[in-house]
């Protein structure tokens, strides 16, 4: 009986699939603008330029040395 109720067969596994897949895409489609906002808080946040500042005129080379 127990198991019976574990059961999952394909009617509800579809769904699931279905609305997963969809999140997936939606991310897909906005992934550009997600990473950007995600990377800009990120910067904001730490404050830190590190050796990867894209500011102008940048060299790449810490200036406290």
């Amino acid at each position: 009986m127990f198991n019976l109720i574990l059961y999952a067969g394909p009617d509800q596994i579809l769904p699931l699939a279905s609305a997963v897949g969809g999140l997936i895409g939606v991310l897909l489609l906005w992934w550009n603008r997600i990473a950007g906002f995600v990377i800009r808080t990120k910067r904001s946040l730490f404050k830190g330029g590190g050796v990867n500042s894209t500011a102008a005129g940048s060299t790449g080379r810490r200036s406290d040395r």
